[in-house]
């Protein structure tokens, strides 16, 4: 009982007892970085690929002619997307974040339907020679989640995008760089 009123406490006055808490979405635009990698275009693609299924990612495209890969890390729970991605909606008055993807979680839970993100990586290799390559990764990050749990003026959307904070891309290329022995 009393864990039931400390959570409607804390839903009053993360929304703003009276709508005095005013946000604004926080624009997404994909990450991209570029990564010189002192080996061969096959050996980074297939490192990448060997990384990719050991972080357990899903593979929908995979281009060793071209040197395109595509990786998908699916249904995110709400800890990893504080972890990888920054929260999509800020306060207006401090721009700082509104509140976090668990505390989001934990308000949609009330719902019956989790919060959960969708991470995608896409990698582009490019030979700088015959023992060279330019890996340009891209990224996004996509979190769904009930209407009425996001904040109030935003309840409609589905599907937020948000800003990568750069985690799993390093992560992901420095397991490439290992694997390749360049660590």
């Amino acid at each position: 009982m009393i864990s039931k009123a400390v959570l409607a406490l804390s839903v009053l006055l993360a929304l703003g007892v009276g709508g005095c808490v005013k946000v604004r979405p926080v624009p997404a635009e994909p990450k991209i970085t570029e990564h010189h990698v002192p080996r061969a275009r096959d050996d980074v693609f297939d490192a990448a690929v060997a990384v990719g299924q050991r972080m357990n990612l899903d593979v929908p495209v995979l281009e060793k002619q071209s040197g395109f890969l595509r990786f998908e890390y699916t249904n995110i729970n709400a800890d990893r997307l504080d972890r990888y991605c920054q929260y999509p909606y800020v306060t207006k008055r401090s721009g700082t974040a509104f509140e976090s993807f668990a505390h989001w979680n934990r308000r949609a839970q009330g719902e019956g339907a989790p919060v959960a993100g969708v991470f995608q990586l896409v990698l582009v290799l490019s030979p700088e020679g015959a023992t060279a390559t330019n890996v340009t990764v891209r990224s996004r990050c996509n979190v769904v989640a009930p209407g009425d749990s996001r904040p109030k003026g935003y309840r409609g959307v589905l599907l937020n995008e948000c800003n990568s904070l750069g985690v799993l891309e390093k992560e992901f290329v420095d397991a490439v760089q290992v694997r390749l022995g360049l660590h």
